[in-house]
Formats: C-alpha cells, structure tokens, sequence
C-alpha cells in the first residue's frame, strides 16, 4: 500500500517546444540522477534541503516548524522505527526500474465564448492510451496550482498517439456505442463507473456513460483537437523485498522533477507500471 506524506502542490508552467526533456531515455535518466539526489538528502535529515526540492517547496518556516525534529512528521520520516527512514538509511547506493505514471487531457472543444472546455482524458497502461472520461472545465482549472497537469507543445512525442486514441472515442460517444467505450478503457473501466453513487448502481451503463453532462459538446465536434495536459509521475525504485518495492516518487514540471514521497507499492502494482 502507498503511503504518502507530502502533500502534493505542483505549480504547472507551459513547456518549451524546444524541450528534450520528454525524451524517455534523458527522462528516465533525469529521473534517476534526481532520484539519487534526493536519497542522499533524505539520508542526511536535512528537512529544508528536502523540501525546497519537493512539490510542496519551497520551505516555509511554517512547513519547517511542523516537521521539526520531535514532531510525528519528522518521525515518519527519520524516526528509528519509521519504515521510510529504514528503508532509506540502508540504501546500496543503487537504482533499478523507473516506472511512470501518465494521464493525458485532449480538449476537442473550442476555448472562444465558452466558460467550460471539453477533454477527452486518457491514462497510459501497457503502452497505450486508454479511455477515462469526458471532462468539462475550465483551462484556469486545468492548469490550477494544485493540479499535476502542464501544458504539451504541438510536437511533442505523445501527442499524435494521443490524437489517435482520441478520435475513435469521440465518435464512439457520438453514436452512443456502449461497447466500443468500455474496450477502449482503463483497466479499472471508466471514471464514471468506478465511484457510482448508490442511487446510480441499478442504472444501465450506456445512460451513465452518455448523460447530458458527458455529452456536452460532443454532438458538434469539428474534428480538431486543441490543447493537451499531461500529468506524469515517476517512481525510482531504489530497494524491495519480497511483497514491497521501496521507492522515490517524483512528479514532473516544466521546470524538471519535484521529490514527492518515499512509497512502498505492492510488487504487482508497481511491475504494472509503464517504464
């Protein structure tokens, strides 16, 4: 099971279309560099150091303050009986697998004279782009401090299998065709269906799957695609044992990699992410 500390607060900013960084190769090997970095801090017990490279940084003296030696935060992470630290401290020097965490937004709909934008969201799994959900909102939402998402440039790598993934998934919502949604979703099936209220687990899934909500802006489509977020996350495995891998979490910005956590996933969990 993962256990996070730190509160996830990324500021997203619009990549530069002349960025190498989404490479796979420089990424993975930025991920790691970084990864390492932060376990030599981590091993030290500098709390500033450790913040002021995190999603929450920089430091603050309140943030300081509530992770003071002593304090039940500073013990999960550096206390003698915190599994983290224990992890942490016996650290070969050594990394292994990066694995990443990807979610794509696809706007389909026009941004002039309209208060709420259509996405079309996708999560990465096996190497492909699968389907979960049809969002409204608003680019200030999108791009909200509190939000992982960074704006793509047009060239960037994923963007034509992104166009591609989404095209047929319009036209599926288009035609309302219940079956061509479901095989092209997430393993856990689509956002819609996976937290169903009680008063909606007797409804048919082609009327939760194509509410008015979920339709808005989907009859008129024009056939273009406009902009594209990602939320990418990395996790540095660094150790394991024989149900836990242990690793350094990282979540990107336009800026580069931000330290997020030190989690412990399940083997399975963790093999089933992409590298």
């Amino acid at each position: 099971m993962c256990k996070q500390l730190l509160v996830l607060a990324v500021a997203a900013l619009t990549l530069d279309t002349t960025t190498t960084a989404d490479d796979s190769n420089q990424s993975s090997v930025d991920a790691r560099n970084f990864a390492t970095k932060m376990l030599k801090i981590y091993q030290t017990k500098e709390v500033k150091k450790l913040l002021d490279h995190s999603t929450d940084g920089p430091a603050t003296p309140r943030m300081l303050q509530r992770l003071a030696p002593g304090s039940g935060r500073y013990n999960s992470l550096f206390g003698d009986s915190s599994w983290r630290w224990k992890a942490v401290k016996n650290w070969n020097g050594k990394l292994a697998a990066v694995k990443y965490h990807r979610t794509a937004m696809v706007q389909f709909t026009k941004g002039a004279g309209t208060t709420e934008l259509g996405f079309v969201t996708l999560v990465l799994e096996t190497g492909k782009w699968k389907f979960q959900s049809i969002d409204h909102m608003t680019e200030r939402s999108v791009l909200s401090p509190m939000s992982a998402n960074f704006k793509l440039p047009e060239k960037h790598r994923f963007a034509q299998s992104l166009h591609k993934a989404a095209m047929p998934l319009i036209k599926a919502h288009q035609e309302q065709n219940t079956a061509a949604v479901l095989k092209s979703s997430s393993a856990d099936g689509p956002a819609v269906l996976q937290y169903l209220k009680k008063e909606d687990e007797g409804k048919p899934k082609s009327e939760l799957l194509f509410s008015k909500k979920n339709m808005q802006g989907v009859a008129d489509w024009d056939g273009k695609f406009r902009a594209i977020y990602m939320s990418e996350m990395a996790r540095v495995e660094f150790a394991r044992n024989d149900s836990e891998v242990f690793v350094v979490t990282l979540q990107r910005d336009s800026r580069g990699w931000k330290f997020e956590d030190i989690h412990s996933p399940d083997v399975k969990d963790f093999e089933a992410l992409n590298d």
